[in-house]
């Protein structure tokens, strides 16, 4: 798997290792009513399913996101990508959510016969379905902002790269017009000075070769020092 892609923008190997155990230690707190400390205690059989299930449900979430991206890559398909992308991925992780609950049945069962006053049935489906829900839209938000930095940083990047190119167009440009009135001007000079002085035209003549050796050698360099 290419954990660094166009598709995702970054490296979120260590953002899902961060996320996907906070996410899973939170859950059974926020919306279970287990607690550390005091009563009803948090026990590890709590934590396990929730984070088996979180696993899935970000992974499913990243592969979707990928999915959605390649799919709709154009900037004017932004809408129609986000609203399939989110779509998709709530009933994906409502999907996994309520095949895990069902394996994960005897589990469930045994951890509400742990707590001092249990929760009913459909205290704990809501609870499910809310906890589902909250954390999927909360990764798909993280990485769609992090996607859209990463493609405004893209946008930025090139538009600067095309001002530098258009910038040394000109200078090119202007290169060429120099070069011909540079010609021009020192031919009309040597034609003035040989019937006047030979020798001084001969002198003039090597010079005139040497600067356009010079002109040749640094003919690609950006700039040139004045003398």
């Amino acid at each position: 798997m290419r954990w660094r892609n166009d598709r995702i923008g970054f490296d979120d190997r260590w953002v899902m290792a961060v996320g996907i155990g906070l996410i899973s230690f939170l859950v059974p707190i926020v919306f279970f009513g287990w607690r550390i400390g005091r009563p009803p205690y948090y026990p590890f059989e709590a934590w396990w399913p929730s984070l088996v299930i979180t696993t899935l449900t970000w992974m499913t979430c990243r592969g979707i996101a990928c999915w959605a991206r390649r799919r709709y890559p154009a900037f004017t398909e932004v809408r129609k990508r986000v609203l399939v992308q989110y779509g998709m991925v709530i009933v994906s992780a409502l999907l996994i959510n309520g095949v895990a609950g069902s394996t994960l049945d005897q589990v469930c069962l045994r951890l509400m016969k742990l707590r001092s006053v249990p929760l009913h049935g459909d205290d704990t489906g809501i609870a499910s379905v809310s906890a589902t829900i909250l954390c999927t839209l909360l990764v798909m938000t993280m990485y769609e902002s992090i996607y859209f930095l990463s493609e405004l940083k893209k946008s930025v990047e090139e538009k600067e790269m095309l001002k530098r190119e258009s910038l040394q167009a000109q200078v090119n440009a202007l290169k060429i017009q120099v070069n011909p009135h540079f010609l021009f001007n020192t031919l009309n000079t040597l034609a003035a000075v040989i019937p006047e002085n030979p020798q001084q035209a001969v002198d003039f003549v090597q010079q005139l070769s040497k600067v356009y050796r010079h002109i040749l050698e640094v003919k690609d360099e950006p700039s040139i020092l004045l003398r």
